[in-house]
């Protein structure tokens, strides 16, 4: 899980609209936006300066490595508000609980984020209040359901031990109990880990009004693994289509 991220300044939308055309270069948004990876569809209403939010500090470290030298994290930072001095000098720093996976997060994304593309629903990349406040890794807004939107937590672990994920299970749900705003979201914990996911799916919790699922993922094969439905408040649906194309056996 991102450190929630905070903002020195105000988000100049325009500047860094330009900076995204410059970052772009001769290729094309589509191009671009897989690159990253990030949705082609958020990706241009950022170009047109279309959204009053800015990114999180780590997708504009992987918008600036995608752009070949182009424009600067430094650059990207500013634009969006945040005092560089803040990430700049701790560019890699993880804050997770045992043994996370350290320089992954580009292809946890690129697992998500591939199979979101081959979804039977249509959906928008995006920042919200909450994405910035709760420190989510990645949200979306799902289009044509009863959901606002579908945030995402990364747990994912080099290696993991039953008693450690007893431990990182009984924080993510004390965390999750804290947050607001979850009344019309999903919440989906991904993990690349099956003693955690298996841990979280014998162990789901009690008490939390909250539509909350569980991720396996493979991030060798880049591929999502399994699903499993956590908790899920009796005003969503049962069959809701929000949810993950599964692509092969649990790992």
């Amino acid at each position: 899980m991102s450190r929630p991220a905070k903002r020195s300044g105000e988000f100049n939308k325009e500047l860094f609209a330009e900076l995204l055309k410059r970052a772009k270069g001769e290729k094309k948004q589509a191009e671009f936006a897989d690159s990253v990876p990030m949705s082609r569809t958020y990706l241009s209403s950022l170009i047109n300066a279309q959204n009053e939010r800015p990114l999180m500090p780590g997708m504009l470290e992987k918008i600036a490595d995608a752009s070949e030298g182009r424009v600067s994290y430094e650059e990207l930072l500013s634009a969006s508000g945040y005092n560089p001095n803040d990430y700049l000098n701790k560019k890699n720093e993880k804050t997770h609980v045992a043994n996370y996976l350290f320089g992954e997060e580009a292809r946890i994304d690129a697992t998500i984020m591939g199979n979101l593309r081959r979804s039977s629903f249509k959906w928008i990349n995006c920042v919200t209040p909450g994405s910035i406040e709760n420190g989510y890794d990645l949200s979306i807004m799902p289009d044509g359901s009863d959901l606002e939107y579908w945030h995402f937590d990364y747990k994912c672990f080099k290696r993991l031990e039953r008693v450690h994920a007893t431990q990182a299970r009984l924080l993510c749900y004390g965390r999750i109990a804290e947050q607001k705003g979850l009344e019309k979201s999903k919440l989906s914990i991904v993990t690349n880990s099956p003693v955690f996911y298996n841990n979280l799916v014998t162990n789901k919790p009690m008490n939390l009004n909250v539509y909350l699922s569980v991720v396996l993922i493979d991030i060798n094969t880049v591929s999502v693994k399994a699903e499993e439905v956590l908790c899920r408040p009796s005003y969503i649906q049962e069959n809701c289509p929000v949810r993950f194309n599964i692509e092969g056996n649990i790992i």
